[in-house]
């Protein structure tokens, strides 16, 4: 019985301690953080900063969180679609008419120009909100499933093999 203590109290030990360290490495270093920055918000991952599209790479892992990256996605292309075609009018009609002398007709292509261009520019708005919002979302719901996930990942056990005790680590 004695010889049982002795192998069996370190192990139970190290048990503890490996179950610990796994579950905290787990959800801590694993988290994307989301940090204001100077333009707009930066996502830090492992003490680095990702982008947009960097993102979804790490996010693909969780089901759920790919979901509102793809929506994310979708809206942002969307957005810049809108604003590079905003952009495009506003300008072709202002610089199409440097060669004409009449002005009448120029302030009336820079008019339809700068009409058809803001428009298309306050229609990407709410694309690229809505695209920080659902981001967002799909960076809280991937931090959520890491919990979870963690837990459920390493499972260990203290048992017996034909060898003696021993601990059993199933991934």
């Amino acid at each position: 019985m004695t010889k049982f203590k002795v192998i069996f109290i370190p192990l139970l030990v190290v048990h503890i301690i490996f179950l610990n360290q796994s579950l905290k490495s787990q959800t801590v270093s694993d988290s994307i953080k989301i940090v204001k920055g100077k333009i707009g918000y930066d996502y830090i991952f492992h003490g680095k900063k990702f982008y947009f599209t960097n993102l979804g790479d790490i996010i693909k892992s969780n089901t759920s969180a790919t979901k509102y990256y793809r929506h994310a996605s979708f809206n942002r292309t969307t957005g810049n679609i809108f604003l590079g075609i905003g952009i495009i009018s506003l300008l072709y009609s202002s610089v199409s008419q440097l060669e004409t002398r009449d002005s009448e007709l120029i302030l009336k292509s820079i008019y339809i120009g700068a009409l058809v261009g803001g428009t298309m520019m306050l229609i990407s708005i709410p694309f690229k909100l809505s695209s920080k919002k659902q981001l967002k979302d799909a960076i809280d719901t991937y931090n959520a499933g890491l919990g979870k996930t963690a837990s459920s990942k390493i499972k260990t056990q203290i048992g017996l093999t034909s060898t003696g005790p021993a601990i059993i680590v199933r991934f």
